[in-house]
């Protein structure tokens, strides 16, 4: 699997998005209502290539209750257009996004890494 920033970023081979996540959830936990470190596989379609597995984990994070989700990696947040905190919701919405921005990503699976 490769690391991959989730908007065409050039990967990294060395996973420093678990620490940026890491890092990330230590400074929101205290100050946002809800916050998770979140896992995303998917598969990043590049032209003239073969397809290119991803592996990419981030924050995901509310500063209020109701209030829409972020999520956060080392290329900054994302605000995606969603209230809702469950899985399916954050990757429907973050896939959503990942179209608008013209992003040639299948997202295939996200899930929780933190309570």
């Amino acid at each position: 699997m490769l690391a991959s920033a989730p908007l065409g970023a050039p990967a990294a081979s060395d996973m420093t998005c678990t620490i940026v996540a890491a890092e990330t959830y230590a400074r929101l936990r205290p100050v946002a209502y809800w916050c998770r470190i979140i896992e995303v596989r998917g598969v990043r379609y590049v032209s003239g290539q073969p397809p290119q597995k991803l592996l990419h984990v981030m924050t995901a994070f509310q500063y209020e209750a109701e209030g829409v989700v972020f999520i956060y990696d080392i290329q900054g947040a994302i605000k995606l257009p969603t209230t809702s905190v469950d899985a399916a919701s954050i990757q429907e919405a973050f896939q959503r996004t990942l179209y608008e921005f013209n992003v040639e990503t299948t997202i295939i699976s996200i899930g929780f890494l933190t309570r």
